[in-house]
């Protein structure tokens, strides 16, 4: 084992609170990994902190809940995405089923995404919607009956958009133009990426000035094949990530961010778009000082998703190889696959059992939305909404996220700081 996955298998080791490094015997140990950006506000360093510590033996509480409420705006008119209508699935009263009806419970983490354009033929001036912001405050403020995490995720619109296939994934050659322009085409398309990255950043300045912390998830599934950003080399995929944090935390002043990089956990199912790509979920780590959080895009049931895990499944693999990096981790997307809209195809404890069981290291999960989320989807029935949401396990938005108070301090005094 290299000095590198030896020093990541220790960190993952107390950030789950092993006892293995201790002689077996039972303890907790607290670890203090530092954010990745040197000047993050105190707000985001606390939840990273608090966050990391979830995953211990001796707390009752485990895991944070999450949930997609939607696209921002109408930033896609066309598939009939519209937050307001999209977050009734969580907050809903009315007679239709929600998250709230349903468990009488709300989601620690309120999901958003600023940007439904990746599918357009070409951009429209409402690719970027930041709107949302609102009530992603007002999630996470206690003075408005808030207390909750937030998330912010972007399907990104395509720089180099073309009315073909815009979410296919670029060639080498243009990919490459966004952080390296060296052709007059190039720097148009910089200047495009720039433009939504400005955009993006307006929506992240308006909650870091309430000192709101963001779980941000830039180029969600990489490794896949179906967006723009897909199919690319790990050299290059690292590029454009690292270009769009200095961007976002140098030039734009942003530090109220906590990155989060989220693969997909069974890759592209195709041939990679580009010599040089993989499906491999690690592969394009973007590096310990570009990253905070580390996850996985994981569906279940139906041929389009995965089989519920047993041992020795691929997908224990690929969660091992996330957590050797050193980072707490999420699922952060999780649901079942969307043709499994008619059929009841697990127990209603499924998700949560499956996180107990195999991934108890697992800091959140983001449930998604519509025919992939536990509400409207019959493989979740409304019982399985309620068992997974009021599980022992799992820490919902209310009085027990308080980043104010540590996670099961250690007896043994045991810290651990992580920079990369």
């Amino acid at each position: 084992m290299t000095r590198r996955y030896w020093s990541a298998w220790i960190a993952a080791a107390l950030l789950m609170g092993s006892a293995s490094l201790i002689g077996g015997h039972s303890a907790t140990s607290v670890a203090t990994p530092m954010a990745s950006d040197p000047l993050a506000t105190p707000a985001a360093q606390t939840e990273l902190n608090w966050l990391a510590n979830l995953p211990n033996p001796s707390s009752t509480h485990r895991v944070v809940s999450g949930y997609f409420g939607g696209y921002s705006g109408t930033a896609d008119p066309s598939t009939g995405k519209n937050w307001a209508s999209e977050l009734q699935e969580i907050t809903g009263i009315g007679p239709t089923p929600s998250v709230l009806t349903l468990t009488g419970r709300q989601p620690g983490i309120l999901a958003c995404d600023y940007g439904a354009g990746w599918a357009n033929p070409v951009p429209v001036p409402t690719s970027i919607d930041t709107s949302c912001d609102s009530d992603l405050a007002n999630w996470a403020r206690p003075s408005a009956g808030g207390s909750g995490l937030v998330s912010v995720s972007v399907h990104m619109p395509n720089p180099a958009a073309t009315a073909t296939s815009p979410g296919q994934p670029l060639p080498s050659a243009t990919f490459e133009q966004i952080y390296d322009p060296a052709t007059s085409n190039g720097v148009t398309i910089q200047n495009t990426f720039d433009g939504y990255l400005n955009d993006i950043a307006a929506g992240l300045q308006m909650l870091q000035s309430d000192n709101i912390p963001v779980l941000f998830r830039p180029f969600l599934e990489g490794n896949g094949n179906w967006f723009w950003w897909d199919g690319q080399t790990p050299n290059d995929f690292r590029a454009l990530w690292r270009y769009t944090y200095n961007y976002l935390t140098s030039q734009k002043g942003l530090h109220n961010l906590l990155w989060v990089y989220s693969p997909n956990c069974n890759g592209s199912a195709s041939a990679p778009a580009n010599p040089g790509a993989t499906a491999d979920p690690a592969a394009e780590y973007p590096g310990d000082a570009f990253t905070d959080i580390v996850g996985l895009d994981c569906y279940f049931g139906g041929t389009d998703a995965n089989p519920l895990p047993t041992p020795g499944s691929a997908i224990l693999s690929q969660y091992e190889e996330m957590t050797l990096l050193g980072k707490p981790f999420a699922f952060t997307e999780i649901g079942f696959g969307t043709n499994n809209d008619t059929t009841t195809a697990y127990p209603d404890s499924a998700l949560i059992d499956m996180i107990r069981t195999y991934f108890a290291g697992t800091v959140y999960f983001l449930c998604w939305n519509a025919g992939n989320g536990p509400v409207t989807n019959a493989a979740g029935s409304a019982t399985a909404t309620s068992t997974l949401f009021k599980d022992p396990w799992v820490i919902n938005q209310g009085s027990q996220i308080d980043l104010s108070d540590p996670v099961n301090p250690s007896a043994l005094g045991v810290a651990v700081r992580i920079r990369g």
